[in-house]
């Protein structure tokens, strides 16, 4: 017996950050991956995870390639899931209204990705004023819609790598600093 008076019990723990898998990545089929990652999660006493699955830029339609990755998990998933969906490309911002009704409600922008390391991704870099379209798309369509950036500055990031290299620096501390 645990005395819990005047503190918040949770059923379980809420991970709002995970990238389970990639659409497209071939290391392992996506309903397989999110079987073998719930499993994991429910065994630590995660219950939720909220993902955002990188959909290739390639991919036009991105309601669709959602909707298959929901429609996997839900045969395979072990806990609860929510996904979070990257906007990519103008038709991906006229998807929005539709991607909202069908309960896919949070974007997430890519803004410090450009040049090699957006390629490199399977991005196009984004600019602050594609940012803008969406943010009014969003702001029609209303609540619940949100938005999240990836807010780091392409410019500065690519000066420190460049800065981190020449000192033979490369690993994750370098990443992280």
């Amino acid at each position: 017996v645990v005395d819990a008076g005047g503190k918040y019990i949770l059923p379980g723990i809420i991970d709002p950050h995970s990238h389970l898998h990639s659409l497209g990545d071939n290391s392992l089929p996506f309903p397989e991956a999110i079987r073998t990652e719930s499993v994991s999660a429910a065994v630590t006493g995660i219950t939720t995870i909220v993902s955002t699955p990188h959909v290739p830029g390639k991919i036009a339609k991105q309601h669709e390639a959602m909707r298959q990755l929901r429609e996997a998990a839900e045969k395979t998933s072990l806990i609860d899931f929510k996904f979070n969906t990257i906007i990519f490309f103008d038709s991906h911002i006229e998807e929005i209204p539709a991607l909202v009704a069908d309960g896919f409600n949070v974007f997430k922008f890519l803004m410090g990705y450009s040049g090699d390391e957006a390629a490199a991704m399977g991005l196009v870099g984004l600019h602050w004023g594609f940012f803008y379209r969406a943010a009014e798309m969003i702001a029609r369509v209303g609540p619940p819609a949100i938005q999240l950036v990836h807010c780091e500055e392409p410019e500065i990031g690519h000066m420190l790598i460049e800065r981190f290299k020449a000192q033979g620096r490369t690993g994750l501390p370098a990443w992280d600093e």
